[in-house]
């Protein structure tokens, strides 16, 4: 298992998380991004750089992830591609990419991405840190029965 971040636009309280996670679970976790975003790994985080351009880090991600796999994403597209592949895909709100809900949540991109051509721009809600507790809880259902399994 690993977690694997889409870091072009993660919270740096989703990545505190998943570095305390992964340090406690001893689980390697990796964060891709292109070469614009300034981010330092380290022990607990390798950090994965890829050029510049439009879904460069999806597809890495896409190409890289495995079955036992964590993904954490807002990109929707991101998700639909490794959906089937991988054991779990959460955004940073906690929110979980399913079958049964990415093609409804494809459409409301697509017409979220109408409305902003058209001059309407959605409001983005402060993160707090009660987002970050829900974020926690979700990842753990995850990241837990996992350490049982393999204990």
């Amino acid at each position: 298992m690993r977690i694997i971040i889409d870091g072009d636009a993660c919270p740096k309280g989703v990545r505190t998380i998943c570095e305390e996670t992964a340090v406690s679970y001893k689980i390697p976790l990796l964060m891709v991004a292109d070469t614009s975003h300034d981010l330092e790994g380290d022990d607990d985080c390798e950090v994965i750089r890829v050029d510049q351009g439009r879904d460069a880090s999806d597809y890495k991600i896409a190409g890289m992830a495995e079955p036992q796999d964590i993904i954490i994403t807002h990109d929707y597209g991101l998700a639909a591609l490794v959906l089937e592949k991988v054991t779990a895909v959460l955004s940073p709100s906690g929110f979980v990419y399913s079958t049964a809900n990415i093609d409804e949540l494809l459409y409301q991109r697509f017409l979220n991405q109408k409305q902003r051509q058209a001059g309407h721009a959605a409001k983005i809600k402060k993160r707090t840190p009660e987002d970050d507790a829900v974020f926690k809880r979700m990842l753990m259902t995850f990241v837990a029965p996992v350490e049982l399994i393999q204990e």
